[in-house]
């Protein structure tokens, strides 16, 4: 990833043991998709081997408008899987096969889906989420959309939302969101995941 002899590194394209590769990361998507989808990033890294942040975020400016960005920022974390600061091919791919994904039936998607969506919310990497980081992503949500429907009481804020939103999730009452309280709470209130947007289909 990035300079290699001082060369700017390709992106890989999916073909041959490498497409096999891919579908088996992503069962949900066909090889037409996983191929559009290359097209789409390729085009949007515009030479380069990954999206870094500004990028990614101008991807979901254009598919959601100008208010997305505070969630997009959020968004990108948790599609970097490594880290690294940046978002390659393989990592958007299956950052989008997860919040595409309607509906998961069996475990080893859902587990996908709330790890994802977990991970969204702990802006931090800690491995845990503070009142802080579901303030902001209530509030990133809210600044975009309507929170989900009966979530929110009347004449509740956002902020209010937030801070019971997380109380209730917060069994222990520590003051911090383990990845288990989250679980057990996805799994309770759909909401939670559903209120994080879907991924653009397409970026143009």
């Amino acid at each position: 990833m990035g300079q290699q002899n001082g060369k700017q590194a390709k992106i890989r394209k999916p073909k041959g043991s490498y497409l096999k590769e891919l579908r088996r990361k992503v069962p949900g998507m066909n090889v037409e998709e996983i191929k559009q989808i290359y097209e789409d990033f390729a085009r949007e890294a515009k030479g380069k081997s990954a999206l870094n942040k500004s990028d990614f975020i101008r991807v979901y400016e254009r598919a959601f408008g100008k208010s997305v960005s505070s969630l997009a920022g959020c968004i990108f974390e948790a599609f970097d899987d490594d880290g690294n600061g940046t978002v390659d091919f393989e990592e958007f791919l299956i950052g989008l096969s997860i919040t595409e994904m309607t509906s998961a039936t069996d475990r080893s998607g859902k587990m996908r889906r709330i790890r994802w969506a977990f991970n969204v919310y702990d802006k931090d990497r800690s491995g845990t989420i503070d009142k802080h980081e579901m303030r902001h992503i209530v509030k990133a949500v809210a600044d975009v959309s309507v929170l989900p429907e009966g979530s929110i009481k009347k004449n509740e804020t956002p902020k209010m939302f937030a801070d019971r939103l997380f109380k209730e999730i917060d069994v222990n009452g520590d003051g911090e969101i383990t990845f288990e309280e989250f679980e057990m709470a996805a799994e309770r209130n759909v909401s939670l995941i559903d209120m994080l947007l879907p991924a653009p289909d397409e970026f143009m």
